[in-house]
């Protein structure tokens, strides 16, 4: 293996020196080889990870990473409530169904509309088929249901979280964005749900529910103000 490896770096180092040279190519798989002659040129393109859940014995499995992230304890993505791309900056004057509080378009006091449609789900737009942002019942049952410990993996702080069942998830602390500036990261974690907070009043509109925790505590959150930047930890049905 370590010999085929060595023979593919080389084989690229002497087709980055000269375009017309070719080489035969070992490619190994397990144990299996196969040789691919007379190649003048490599590319390399980064394997789609796909997602994967943990099954903790509730309503629903929850994703093992945030979307975005390769790995339990990355941060990865952090979207607005009701937008399903990153974006540079988090305000108000990026957000894509309003521009403050009082002048919302869409998940307002005049449509009524409290849970995000599927074309608004960061989970199910960019997850695909069987995933979706949790909804509050499913982040209380996650919190009342389940044992949250404060720890520390690969240098980054969070919580894991264990179900009777004994399998578990990693929550990092990722904090919040806003404008272009990371906040409270390694301190607090903040994750959204697919509803907005309840209530009939227009500036009630402005906060989404979700959950949230520090070192001491975690709990569900209904303050979650939706034109920050917000990871999201997706479940599968």
């Amino acid at each position: 293996m370590k010999k085929a490896l060595s023979i593919i770096f080389t084989a690229m180092l002497a087709l980055g020196a000269s375009a017309q040279n070719t080489h035969d190519i070992i490619v190994w798989h397990g144990t299996q080889s196969q040789t691919i002659q007379a190649v003048d040129s490599i590319t390399f393109v980064e394997s789609k990870v796909e997602p994967t859940y943990v099954d903790l014995g509730l309503s629903v499995k929850w994703g093992t990473c945030n979307i975005g992230a390769k790995n339990p304890e990355d941060f990865g993505n952090f979207y607005q409530w009701g937008d399903v791309a990153t974006k540079e900056s988090y305000d108000w004057d990026t957000y894509k169904y309003g521009t403050d509080r009082t002048n919302l378009e869409k998940y307002n006091v005049k449509d009524g509309k409290t849970v995000l449609d599927p074309e608004d789900d960061a989970a199910i737009v960019n997850l695909g088929e069987g995933w979706r942002m949790p909804t509050p019942v499913e982040i209380k049952e996650l919190v009342d249901n389940c044992t949250w410990e404060w720890t520390t993996v690969n240098n980054v702080k969070g919580y894991k979280v264990t179900a009777k069942n004994g399998n578990s998830i990693f929550l990092p602390a990722a904090g919040v964005m806003f404008t272009k500036n990371p906040y409270y990261g390694g301190q607090y974690g903040y994750y959204l749900s697919n509803t907005l907070r309840e209530g009939e009043e227009s500036y009630v509109k402005m906060y989404a529910q979700g959950f949230s925790f520090q070192s001491d505590k975690y709990q569900t959150d209904d303050r979650i103000a939706r034109n920050y930047g917000i990871t999201v930890r997706p479940v599968h049905k």
